[in-house]
């Protein structure tokens, strides 16, 4: 779970549901919404709020699976319901506090056929979940101040 609290004893989760809902944010890029999710602690989260973080380079994702990431290191969050990562865009849309970057659920590969029978000669995957690696789109970094 990716969580949030603020001042005012607001506690919250980052969350993305498959179906279809009214935001604006899929209206203007057609992708599946993110959204943050005010909870209470003793209520039960459904599946829409898990995420999982993996590192960039998709041959050591297998290896490293449990373990965590180094801070400063880019990273891909997944979301576990879907398989779709989420995703930054260079899209800026007006909202009642100014403008706001958009950001979805949405997985954005490379363009074009990955060639498999190499991989496998110097013993990478070659399977086609783990062979194609996301765009910039998907990758995030953790800044700290």
């Amino acid at each position: 779970m990716l969580c949030f609290s603020s001042s005012l004893d607001v506690q919250g989760v980052l969350a993305s549901c498959p179906t279809l809902r009214s935001g604006l944010s899929t209206q203007l890029i057609n992708k599946q919404e993110c959204f943050m999710q005010a909870v209470d602690a003793d209520v039960y989260l459904s599946f829409d709020c898990a995420w999982e973080i993996q590192p960039v380079d998709v041959d050591a994702r297998v290896a490293v699976q449990g373990q965590p990431i180094r801070a400063g290191e880019p990273f891909v969050v997944v979301h576990c319901h879907t398989n779709r990562r989420l995703a930054g865009l260079q899209i800026v849309m007006p909202n009642d506090f100014g403008m706001e970057s958009a950001v979805c659920c949405h997985t954005f590969v490379q363009m074009g056929k990955v060639n498999k029978l190499m991989r496998e000669t110097i013993g990478r995957p070659s399977s086609n979940f783990i062979s194609r690696s996301e765009e910039s789109e998907n990758v995030w970094y953790a800044v700290y101040a």
